[in-house]
């Protein structure tokens, strides 16, 4: 994992969950079942285009190893396209994703050995301290996706509460909060917020100009075929609602934000056209839009599914430090967390005396 993508900070996840799957039907009797088909023989590695320039064992730790198979299938699962990989690919994202993978076992060993086990009650309060933190114009936003679905906010963490999936994140959660970041001095000092601002004047000066594209998205991560499918299903009610009503495309991506696979919905960069500033199939979908039109179809890139509004474009004004102080404060303990996760991630890698078998340079 590269030293600034942190695993474990995570949003409480306030849409709705897909549904499990449903039970198989159990067998009558009056016909035998189908012989299962022999496995097939594992692919060498060794003699692959793309895969056959790392060895066999690709990093040894305190316990444990990473094999080329485990990281091919880790390396897959982040990238299921095959056309993406090429020999050159793999090899330059090879480090990036070795490290991540070595990073997330050793923290889940680690918070295992603390005892943060998944469990309903962790996560229910949980998602309880991210919505009493949130702003009121999320929380009424919130408010009326719940109404529309559940009959008590209570029952809807009950529902949500239940998911395996969040249950692990808020597990997660509760142990880099309680036993990482709460040693860790986290304070920012408003002199500290200010030299910022003063440094970095440029960055808060907002001007488009007249060739850019500024764009709200509602996104839904997904990477493997299985999440897009779901992904899409999500996406296309989301579109039916907006078709009738464009003037909730706010409240819902102010929603699905607090999602895990959807933390990324909201307000995006502008970008140019031409200029490869953004996913192509984004950048085609929303200059084909007037401002405030709404894709009528979810479009997928190579980070997930999403719909777009394409929005008005602002003038040249510099922001005072007044006006960003908030969002910059914010800003800068987020920054220091990703420090802090680092800095854990580094001595878990030291204390497990972690060797690896490639070149790192991103990392020496």
């Amino acid at each position: 994992m590269r030293a600034g993508a942190v695993i474990v900070l995570i949003a409480a996840a306030f849409c709705a969950v897909a549904a499990a799957p449903a039970k198989p039907a159990q067998n009558s009797g009056k016909t035998k079942p189908a012989a299962a088909k022999p496995a097939a023989p594992a692919p060498d590695l060794s003699r692959d285009p793309v895969w056959g320039q790392f060895p066999a064992v690709m990093a040894e730790y305190r316990g444990g190893k990473v094999t080329r198979e485990e990281f091919v299938r880790y390396a897959q699962a982040a990238q299921p396209n095959p056309k993406k990989w090429s020999r050159a690919s793999a090899a330059r994202t090879a480090p990036g994703l070795l490290k991540g993978m070595i990073d997330e076992r050793l923290f889940a060993e680690a918070q295992k050995k603390a005892g943060y086990l998944p469990s309903a009650e962790r996560t229910r309060a949980m998602l309880r301290e991210k919505y009493a933190a949130l702003p009121e114009e999320t929380v009424k936003a919130i408010a009326l996706e719940v109404m529309r679905k559940e009959k008590s906010f209570d029952q809807f963490l009950d529902r949500i509460s239940r998911n395996p999936g969040i249950q692990k994140q808020a597990a997660a959660h509760a142990f880099f909060r309680q036993e990482v970041l709460a040693k860790a001095n986290l304070k920012i000092t408003d002199q500290e917020a200010r030299n910022f601002y003063n440094s970095n004047r440029w960055g808060f000066r907002f001007s488009d100009s007249s060739r850019s594209v500024r764009t709200t998205q509602i996104m839904l991560d997904a990477r493997t075929k299985q999440e897009k499918q779901a992904a899409r299903s999500e996406m296309m009610k989301f579109a039916r609602e907006l078709k009738k009503n464009p003037g909730r495309f706010n409240a819902l991506a102010a929603t699905c934000a607090l999602r895990p696979d959807g933390r990324l919905s909201g307000p995006v960069a502008p970008f140019e056209p031409n200029r490869k500033q953004i996913y192509a199939a984004y950048e085609k979908a929303a200059v084909k839009l007037r401002p405030g039109e709404i894709t009528p179809e979810p479009v997928e890139t190579e980070a997930g599914i999403h719909l777009i509004r394409r929005d008005a474009v602002q003038g040249n004004r510099q922001h005072s430090y007044e006006e960003v102080r908030e969002e910059l404060m914010a800003y800068l303990r987020e920054r220091r967390e990703y420090e802090v996760l680092a800095n854990y991630l580094s001595g878990l890698e030291k204390a497990a005396g972690v060797k690896f078998h490639i070149a790192m340079p991103e990392f020496n």
